[in-house]
């Protein structure tokens, strides 16, 4: 066996964490140059390729996430997992559907019946939550991930612009945070959840996120159609929202700590993060508006939810290494 395989071995195995490369690389080394040697090969496989640098860069991603330990993740994850569940139904039922005595849509089209073809990522989501409960781990996942990759993706992919027409997106206000939620969920160890955290979670945040647009749906949406409005106008309402929830979440951290369980409190710390998220979503867009008073608020609320964060994982003993 000549040096061209093994350099290139060495090179793709770079792909692992160093502290992985130091206890095992040379064995591996030594298995995979057996191999060709066995197979009469003088160069890397495309199998070797995809197979080392797609276990090095889970390994990688493995000890990014032992970062925080399993049990605060977990903890974070179910959380997320029915925070995720109550912004779908809030965005699903107040954000595309219509009363009967509210006015037309100024939108010239839509997704169907819906505005946006934010159902079909609604869907997915709660279709996860009932797979997750129901114990089929691996159908709860794969609709997650694809229901985060569409969070991610869709305001890249679809532009909302006047005069609305054509197939249109939630607005990037609405995603991030079911972005991050979900990023939260696949990050959490594989586990049933407590059914009774979920629904806790969920309910808490149809009502946070639900309850200043529920008036004006009730009222029939004037001078806004219901629906432009919980999308596109007055986007600072939710930051009522995000306060409702970040103060609930500490909270909770508070009487778990008091309690004496420091998972939970990390947990609940950490599951803030996505409600953080919100809070520069509607930043952003009120700046642009030209809406400056709210601005203060809502830097000190994202500052101090981020510090409560990074506080609580440090009571907790945990170190972030960047």
């Amino acid at each position: 066996m000549t040096a061209g395989p093994e350099a290139a071995y060495r090179r793709l195995l770079r792909a692992y964490p160093a502290s992985w490369r130091r206890r095992h690389a040379d064995a591996v080394l030594g298995t995979l140059l057996d191999q060709a040697d066995a197979e009469g090969r003088s160069a890397v496989s495309v199998a070797d390729v995809r197979d080392i640098l797609g276990h090095g860069l889970l390994a990688r991603l493995h000890l990014l996430l032992d970062v925080v330990p399993g049990r605060v993740r977990a903890v974070a994850g179910t959380a997320a997992l029915g925070s995720g569940a109550g912004l779908c139904l809030a965005l699903l039922l107040l954000g595309e559907w219509l009363p009967p005595w509210a006015p037309p849509s100024t939108r010239e089209a839509g997704f169907g019946p819906f505005l946006t073809v934010g159902p079909l990522l609604y869907a997915a989501w709660l279709l996860a939550v009932a797979a997750s409960l129901l114990r089929h781990p691996r159908l709860a996942r794969s609709l997650l991930g694809a229901a985060t990759l569409a969070a991610v993706v869709l305001p890249h992919v679809v532009a909302n612009a006047y005069p609305y027409a054509g197939v249109e997106r939630p607005s990037s206000t609405a995603l991030a945070p079911l972005a991050v939620l979900g990023l939260l969920v696949l990050a959490a160890p594989p586990s049933r959840p407590s059914p009774a955290v979920v629904a806790a979670t969920a309910i808490g945040t149809v009502a946070a996120v639900g309850g200043p647009m529920l008036p004006l749906w009730l009222s029939g949406g004037s001078p806004f159609p219901v629906r432009d409005f919980f999308y596109y106008a007055y986007a600072h309402h939710l930051a009522v929202s995000a306060a409702v929830l970040l103060a609930a979440g500490l909270l909770a951290a508070v009487a778990a700590l008091v309690a004496r369980r420091p998972a939970y409190a990390g947990g609940a710390l950490l599951a803030l993060l996505p409600w953080a998220v919100l809070l520069l979503a509607v930043w952003r867009r009120i700046s642009t508006q030209g809406m400056s008073a709210l601005e203060p608020l809502v830097v000190v609320a994202g500052v101090g939810a981020a510090l409560a964060v990074l506080g609580g994982l440090r009571a907790l003993g945990v170190r972030v290494r960047l």
